[in-house]
């Protein structure tokens, strides 16, 4: 790699890593507050969002880095061609498909770990998030804490009751799943 390379590259490196935390940062705050309404916020701390935040990535990922990329380059190449960079490396010997073909190699690195993420972590990543949101977090619920009149997720079961009084919960329904078999129980008052 000469010299013109690394220079270069380097010229594009610093835009794309500016743009990638800060679209990633718009686009994981985005992604949060979509799937806000599924979220029990009121039991969510700073590090559960974190570990949100940390999952929505790598699906964003394979989204940002390209378009963040081809940016970096075209605002690099526009520079340098705009403080007549293009025209002394020119002046100097190399040609311009010389010039481009260190933005097209790496262009094509990102493609790759891009394509790696979508195929490895991308999957992984979207489940684990769902879990998350969708089993552990409404976990840390407590009964109490749940709306009354309304059909509740928590954990396995399916609870309604029609009032809270301090500890007390009436009109008690809860369905569970075991063995592809749904059972319902039904109390007028339990404490807890």
């Amino acid at each position: 790699m000469k010299s013109t390379d690394v220079y270069i590259l380097k010229k594009i490196l610093l835009p794309f890593g500016l743009i990638i935390p800060l679209v990633s940062f718009l686009a994981v705050i985005n992604e949060i507050r979509e799937d806000a309404v599924d979220m029990p916020m009121e039991v969510i701390g700073l590090m559960d969002l974190f570990h949100i935040g940390l999952l929505f990535f790598p699906p964003l990922f394979v989204f940002i880095a390209p378009l963040a990329y081809l940016f970096a380059v075209i605002w690099t190449i526009g520079g340098m061609y705009q403080n007549n960079e293009i025209l002394a490396l020119q002046a100097s010997g190399q040609s311009l498909k010389r010039i481009i073909l260190a933005p097209i190699l790496m262009g094509l690195v990102i493609s790759a770990l891009c394509f790696v993420v979508q195929n490895t972590l991308q999957l992984w990543a979207i489940t684990r998030a769902n879990d998350l949101i969708y089993y552990e977090l409404p976990q840390k619920l407590s009964l109490e804490s749940l709306p009354p009149n309304e059909m509740n997720t928590y954990g396995d079961w399916k609870v309604s009751f029609e009032g809270n009084d301090g500890g007390t919960l009436y009109g008690i329904d809860i369905v569970t799943e075991k063995d592809g078999k749904r059972f319902m129980y039904t109390a007028e008052s339990a404490t807890f």
